[in-house]
């Protein structure tokens, strides 16, 4: 049977959160939505999901979570999202470790790939960390 990954979405756009949701339930993942970067570390505690999506922009600061998932977690990825781009934020992202950086929108294509290249990442990194596996 085929490991069924869960997926912790953070946005304080909640039409957006809720149609990220329902994708992404619908393609088989299992599915936490917090609205801002508190609910969402309360959430990432408790369940420990596999990946995170969360926007940059939102009460509570998307790059703080991104620093509190990475303490907690190191190997977790974390794709973080913006509606708008400002100077140096892809920058900003990959120097704190996330895995990707979209812009927005982020449904269909561009997402299923985002969430493909952080798990196949995920599988690689903990293959080398434990080669028996």
């Amino acid at each position: 049977m085929p490991e069924v990954h869960s997926i912790l979405i953070a946005d304080d756009n909640g039409e957006l959160r809720d149609a990220l949701a329902m994708v992404l339930r619908a393609e088989g993942f299992g599915v936490r939505a917090a609205r801002d970067a508190y609910e969402a570390r309360r959430l990432f505690l408790a369940a420990r999901p596999d990946l995170v999506l969360s926007d940059i922009r939102m009460p509570g600061d998307g790059m703080m979570l991104l620093r509190e998932v990475r303490a907690l977690s190191p190997g977790t990825p974390v794709i973080l999202m913006t509606a708008f781009e400002q100077p140096g934020d892809r920058m900003q992202a990959a120097l704190g470790g996330a895995t990707d950086f979209l812009v927005k929108p982020v449904i269909g294509e561009r997402l299923r790939s985002a969430l493909a290249r952080a798990f196949a990442k995920r599988a690689f990194a903990r293959r080398a960390s434990d080669p028996s596996e």
